[in-house]
């Protein structure tokens, strides 16, 4: 059975119900599943062989799929040269894939947002109006800043409530799931210390709200370094369960200091 939106919600609330079912969660697209649908490309066999390449430093088997994938990609009429990038900024979600114009794609997923703190929150415990209109912030003020920028007390700050109402929103934020966080790769007293950095589920979603207050966001090498950064550090953390977290953090650290060179 599938289980959407504030069905799913509940589901995930329901303590009888979680010692029972096995469930498996349906997240945004990644790239490889984009091209599936979209263009009828299958690329899957490249996104084992980069996890391969990852986590047993395989590189033949990856070189080999990275140029069948890109003959693919050339010989597909449809494709874009610039579809990389149009993922990054529209791209994740297949009800997407009719709409007509960027400004559509931007607006409904701000729509997207918005129903889900306004119905979907409540549904995983009460919630006031004055939350709600505080998790919207917390959602553009996000958009506009790096992850390394934003900590508990600046948000605090900015909406003029206290750190612990803070960290209660950014929860419920995350099960929704809008965000995700993770956690700084350090030592058990510096890990208590340092802030979490927080992240869309897709840059998409950063994307548009960022679009609605008229800042969006901009191309550039270093954007694009950002958003595949923002990709990266969500497919770890659905690779491993919480328990392996410092796991999933090294690796990411190290693959971020290599991207920081080039």
């Amino acid at each position: 059975m599938i289980f959407t939106g504030s069905s799913a919600l509940h589901l995930e609330q329901n303590d009888d119900l979680v010692r029972r079912m096995r469930k498996k969660s349906i997240t945004p697209l990644n790239y490889t599943q984009h091209l599936n649908l979209k263009y009828d490309i299958d690329a899957g066999r490249l996104s084992n062989e980069l996890r391969e390449l990852i986590f047993s430093g395989n590189i033949d088997n990856a070189v080999t799929s990275e140029f069948e994938a890109n003959n693919l990609l050339i010989n597909c009429i449809d494709y874009s040269s610039t579809d990389w990038e149009e993922y990054f900024k529209f791209g994740g979600f297949p009800i997407l894939f009719d709409k007509k114009t960027h400004r559509e794609i931007c607006e409904d997923l701000v729509e997207i947002t918005e129903r889900v703190i306004t119905k979907d929150m409540p549904q995983i415990k009460e919630i006031s109006s004055e939350n709600k209109s505080n998790a919207k912030r917390i959602l553009r003020y996000f958009a506009l800043q790096q992850p390394a920028e934003l900590t508990q007390v600046n948000l605090a700050n900015f909406l003029k409530t206290s750190t612990a109402n803070v960290n209660k929103i950014l929860d419920l934020l995350e099960k929704t799931p809008l965000i995700f966080h993770c956690e700084p790769y350090a030592g058990s007293d510096k890990r208590v210390k340092k802030s979490w950095k927080y992240y869309f589920a897709t840059p998409s979603i950063r994307h548009a709200l960022s679009a609605k207050v008229g800042n969006p966001l901009g191309g550039g090498l270093m954007n694009m370094k950002d958003c595949f950064w923002k990709i990266l550090s969500h497919q770890f953390c659905l690779i491993f369960p919480r328990g392996n977290s410092q796991i999933s953090q090294y690796i990411m650290m190290q693959i971020k200091r290599q991207m920081l060179i080039f």
